[in-house]
């Protein structure tokens, strides 16, 4: 399966980590740790193995901008607490979208927080 999302299509404050992407409802929260997380050339990947069957996912955001990141811990896996298109708060006022990009947040169980624009998701699974 490879889906993609385009971010203003994305609803808003839509729990990602817990979504149906098309064909598939995929629960990253409760079934997958993460086992890589990398952000190159504007490009933000983050790789998921399932707990039970060893299939993998990952989740691509393009064209990203990165504006926060807080307590990056580095670790050999971590465990997705929520991931969601949001608003940005922008001299008092709330910004969905600028320059076609949505304003995401990727929580971590453990604390690591990430706040990013990307233009779209990329969602693409497959076994080892």
């Amino acid at each position: 399966m490879k889906t993609t999302l385009i971010a203003r299509d994305i609803i808003l404050f839509e729990n990602l980590a817990q979504y149906d992407y098309g064909s598939e409802f995929i629960d990253l929260h409760n079934e997958f740790s993460c086992m890589e997380l990398t952000f190159d050339e504007g490009c933000l990947c983050i790789g998921f193995l399932n707990d039970n069957d060893l299939t993998r996912v990952w989740l691509r955001f393009a064209n990203v901008e990165m504006v926060k990141i807080e307590h990056l811990v580095l670790k050999t896996s971590y465990d997705i607490d929520l991931l969601y298109r949001g608003r940005y708060q922008n001299d008092g006022e709330l910004v969905e979208m600028k320059n076609n990009k949505g304003y995401f947040y990727l929580d971590f169980v453990d604390g690591q927080h990430f706040e990013f624009w990307s233009s779209e998701l990329e969602v693409c699974n497959g076994s080892q």
